[in-house]
């Protein structure tokens, strides 16, 4: 509490305001706490308020105090209580009050150089607010309804997929399945003067969760945390923050105030308040949430000062969008659905179990790799907190190790005395850890597969799979491991055990091997001159293949594994790898370049530009100067730079030079030989697009992202964070507008983005049966337990008796 007075004389021509700055003092140097600024503008009309032979105007209003960095936008600091006087003109100040003083010992405050000559008088205090009392209330609030739902003034919100999706009201039942716990919060808020342009801020005590579920089936416990956003009214998120995580605890307390910066103008503005489990190997898992209207709150608070806890329910994911599938296959038999197409898996990249059939190291002889915690060595986790340094040794030796199986030389030559390959059978992509724990964690197929099987499937009759070596181009798939020939005899023999054309299932890349597939039975069988429907390849396809149904497919590549081989790709796995060792391992995959980027047309709507000018890079080169002007360069240009040349090389000669690819990619973006393709991707989740480096200050070969370029939505949709641009759901779609005239605002997947998913909708006119099937927030991943996706396919595959 300082309670000192300042004034200052406002000149129109020289000022634009008052800058209202709290600092730490330190005998070496103070660091800046928060600032809050007062425009000549805003002060005009505080003028405007004085009314006749008063001659001045005093009013108090607490200030949020934000931070000056562009990482923490939106945040809080604490508040700055100010009384302000205002005088009309000099002749009305009392000369005793004359003289500027200083908050503590700073001299740092100064006015940042708009309007009306004006004096303002303004005296300050700091706010006390972990001294309040929080009374308990013993209201619970359901979040039971897609209407708004009123009571003491808050309105509660079901999920925005839901509204997005405009879906009925859900019934008691399918909420009470939702619940996932309670989260008591109480509510104290500084409201906005939008008269004068002043901000507020509102200060979300978190105090404590009850009856959440379990998501560790080993410690049969959770470790929640709390994260609250700040969503605006064109669904961006403004800004967000995270309370501690408590470990081991399904009721757990945190009593931690989270801070929040009220904008002027908060209409449609929402609150959206998460409880999250965090986990130490992969990523953290969704538990439950709420939203709640920023305005309603606000009203809510000022017509109860004493901002009383509330107990708010917390919802899971809607289950048609978001939640599993878990028990369908099994229900849809006790309907009558039986199998009728037989069904042949392709998986994705990474997305495939590898043994080591030769090495050198014989506790690993025949053992599983990828993806095994105990191969892998725990490096970095576990040295960090171990205390017999001896143990720490033998186990970054096991790490060494570990890279020493994965890595290939030149793209597809195995290392000295080493062979790892795929697990050949259908384990190999059901889940690809054996662990107890990680197991159930590193699903890739395991859940569909039970669900086929429950409704009433049979492994290596109607249900196969067909792994592979995501580590290779599928040029060397073929010549180390015959794939594509044991891909079509497999494909054969199903056929010929039941009597019908298969389903042939891909996700991510496994899509990218089916289209090569297709493209090698025609290639290897083309004659010159030939039609296209006496190809024999051609023919094959119809008499064998009865359906290609593609899941996340990234037809036209996705930049992210541009990015991957320019500054690596750790696969979640941060804990366990560096960033020089994701480098190695992406550079070494020959499959990298398979998942790049082609058509870049399609990806970029750029309105009222020529086609010569159309920037079509997803990499931007710049300096350090934070400038967002940049240059674009191609791929082939960031491989030079970042010494990665021999990937460039391995593209030029496997894939370019490579008929069944072609010489600009035009083979494998062309339609498949098929009479159904039916695709299911998810949609409007924030997908990497574009990514900006700097060559300078760093060493030769190297391109560190330039993590300085932060911004909001740009006038294309696209925001970037640490620079990195994404698209969103504001991102115009160039693959929409050439298809419909229209540029849908969409994004796409989180991993692949929209223009790449939606690309098949190109080729209506050459595949009798196209269905596109799009699902609201499904992650790449996640949507193979998709509900949606599920049921579609099980319906797709079954027939009811």
């Amino acid at each position: 509490v300082w309670e000192q007075t300042f004034l200052f004389s406002l000149i129109p021509s020289k000022h634009k305001g008052i800058l209202l700055q709290v600092w730490d003092w330190n005998m070496l140097s103070n660091d800046l706490i928060g600032e809050s600024y007062l425009s000549i503008s805003s002060i005009a009309l505080l003028r405007d308020k004085i009314t006749p032979g008063s001659k001045k105007l005093t009013m108090e209003h607490w200030f949020p105090l934000e931070p000056i960095t562009e990482l923490i936008k939106g945040a809080v600091h604490g508040d700055l209580l100010l009384g302000l006087t205002l005088y009309e003109s000099r002749a009305q100040v009392d000369p005793h009050s004359i003289g500027l003083k200083h908050f503590a010992s700073n001299p740092s405050i100064s006015p940042r150089a708009k309007e009306p000559e004006s004096h303002s008088e303004v005296s300050s205090s700091a706010p006390d607010l972990h001294n309040n009392e929080h009374n308990e209330l013993q209201d619970s609030f359901d979040v039971t309804s897609q209407h708004s739902k009123r009571s003491r003034g808050v309105t509660m919100l079901v999920s925005l997929e839901e509204q997005k999706a405009n879906r009925e009201v859900a019934t008691q039942r399918e909420l009470e399945l939702r619940k996932r716990g309670e989260l008591k919060l109480q509510f104290l808020c500084n409201l906005p003067k939008t008269e004068f342009h002043w901000k507020g801020s509102l200060m979300v005590y978190v105090k404590k969760a009850r009856n959440l579920p379990v998501k560790d089936a080993i410690s049969n416990s959770s470790d929640p945390y709390i994260r609250v956003s700040l969503i605006d009214d064109q669904n961006k998120e403004v800004c967000s923050k995270k309370t501690k995580v408590i470990k081991a605890s399904l009721n757990p307390v945190f009593k931690e105030y989270v801070w929040i910066c009220i904008p002027i103008k908060a209409d449609g503005y929402r609150l959206k308040i998460d409880c999250w489990d965090w986990d130490a190997y992969t990523e953290d898992e969704f538990i439950g949430g709420f939203e709640l209207e920023l305005s309603s709150c606000l009203e809510a608070i000022e017509t109860d000062e004493s901002g009383k806890s509330q107990w708010f329910n917390l919802l899971g994911n809607a289950r048609a969008n978001l939640e599993v599938a878990d028990g369908l296959g099994k229900k849809m038999n006790s309907q009558g659905y039986r199998p009728d197409k037989p069904i042949v898996i392709v998986p994705g990249f990474a997305s495939t179990s590898l043994k080591a059939v030769q090495t050198p190291y014989a506790p690993w002889n025949n053992e599983r790799l990828w993806i095994e915690i105990d191969k892998i060595g725990i490096k970095r986790l576990v040295t960090k907190n171990m205390r017999n340094s001896n143990t720490s040794g033998d186990i970054t030796a096991i790490h060494g190790k570990f890279l020493q199986h994965l890595l290939l030389e030149d793209g597809h030559e195995d290392p000295p005395n080493i062979q790892v390959r795929a697990v050949n059978d259908i384990s190999g992509i059901t889940y690809l850890s054996t662990g107890l724990i990680t197991g159930p964690l590193s699903y890739v197929f395991g859940p569909l597969v039970k669900e086929l099987t429950g409704l009433g499937y049979v492994e290596g009759v109607n249900l196969v799979a067909c792994p592979y070596d995501w580590r290779l181009s599928p040029f060397h798939l073929q010549i180390r491991d015959n794939y594509f020939e044991n891909l079509k005899q497999i494909i054969e023999g199903t056929f010929n055990r039941t009597g019908k054309r298969v389903c042939l299932l891909g996700h991510s890349m496994g899509n990218l091997i089916i289209q090569y597939f297709f493209r090698w039975l025609i290639t290897t069988t083309e004659v010159e001159g030939e039609k296209p429907e006496d190809n024999e390849g051609r023919k094959w396809s119809k008499k064998y293949v009865d359906t290609f149904f593609a899941v996340g497919a990234p037809f036209l590549g996705a930049p992210k594994a541009v990015r991957s081989v320019i500054s690596g790709n750790r696969f979640s796995l941060e804990n366990f790898f560096t960033e020089e060792e994701g480098i190695a391992f992406s550079r070494s995959c020959g499959s990298a370049p398979f998942l790049w980027p082609v058509k870049p047309q399609f990806f970029f709507h750029q309105p009222g530009v020529s086609a010569e000018e159309k920037v079509t890079s997803f990499i931007r080169i710049q300096d350090d100067s934070g400038n967002r002007k940049q240059k674009p360069i191609s791929i082939g240009e960031s491989m030079s730079l970042c010494a990665a040349d021999k990937n460039w090389e391995h593209y030029l000669e496997y894939y370019l030079n490579n008929p069944a690819y072609g010489r600009d990619a035009d083979s494998i973006v062309e339609a498949p030989p098929v009479d159904t393709l039916y695709a299911v991707y998810g949609i409007n989740l924030p997908t990497e697009m574009v990514y900006y480096y700097t060559c300078s200050n760093a060493e030769p070969g190297t391109m560190p992202i330039n993590k300085k370029i932060n911004y909001s939505i740009d006038e294309y949709g696209f925001s970037c964070e640490h620079g990195v641009a994404y698209e969103t759901e504001q991102t115009r779609q160039e693959i929409t507008r050439v298809l419909t005239g229209v540029p849908k605002a969409c994004s796409g997947d989180g991993t692949v983005p929209y223009a790449s998913l939606n690309y098949c909708a190109l080729w209506k006119n050459s595949i009798p049966d196209l269905r596109i099937m799009e699902i609201e927030k499904a992650e790449h991943r996640a949507i193979l337990i998709n509900y949606k996706f599920c049921k579609a396919l099980l319906e797709h595959v079954s027939s009811q008796s």
